[in-house]
C-alpha cells in the first residue's frame, strides 16, 4: 500500500511542477503568474501533508 502510494505522490508532484512551470513561462506579469502559482503550491503542500500522514507518521508507535 505504501509503494502505491509513493508511485502517486511522485506523479503528483511532477504533475503540479509540470504545470507551475508552465503556466509561469506562459503568463505575461506577475500578478497573473501568483494568482496561478500560489494555489498550485498550497495543493501540493496539501499532497505532501497527506503523503506525509498516510505513509511516514502512520507507523509511530
Amino acid at each position: 500500500m505504501e509503494t502505491i502510494f509513493t508511485i502517486f505522490f511522485a506523479l503528483y508532484t511532477i504533475f503540479i511542477l509540470y504545470l507551475g512551470i508552465t503556466l509561469f513561462k506562459n503568463l505575461p506579469n506577475t500578478q497573473e503568474r501568483l494568482k496561478f502559482v500560489i494555489p498550485l503550491l498550497i495543493a501540493f503542500g496539501i499532497g505532501v501533508y497527506v503523503y506525509l500522514n498516510r505513509v511516514c507518521f502512520c507507523n509511530l508507535p
